[in-house]
């Protein structure tokens, strides 16, 4: 809703969900050194030493995924993965396909018969 074209609208997008392991070289932002510039990775509406760490990481070539805690729910961890090879599925997977609508005052995610309304502060 930063952008001024979307700011009095609505934007639609599909989203295909699937769950699947991460194993691999991990540099873990949520453990010491990284944690320490913990205000730097959890920003709302600064991503920029977010983008300049995975650059980095990948440039070096060692990390194959990059941990970090969740922004948006407190006390959770979220997966950046960089090389593919550390990702892999289970034998029996699901996928799911979610459609999300988000305006200026909500997010909505519809899947079936499942729906999730989320209010988005302004």
């Amino acid at each position: 809703m930063d952008s001024e074209g979307l700011r009095g609208g609505e934007l639609v997008t599909e989203h295909t969900f699937f769950q699947a392991q991460v194993k691999g070289a991990v540099l873990d932002l949520k453990r010491e050194p990284w944690s320490a510039a913990a205000e730097a990775w959890t920003r709302r509406d600064d991503y920029a030493p977010c983008w300049a760490l995975a650059r980095a990481a990948r440039a070096h070539g060692k990390a194959q995924w990059i941990r970090y805690a969740s922004v948006r729910r407190p006390g959770g961890s979220c997966g950046a993965v960089l090389a593919p090879q550390a990702l892999s599925l289970p034998e029996t997977h699901r996928v799911q396909t979610w459609v999300c609508k988000v305006t200026a005052t909500q997010a909505l995610m519809l899947h079936d018969e499942d729906r999730l309304t989320i209010p988005i502060d302004a």
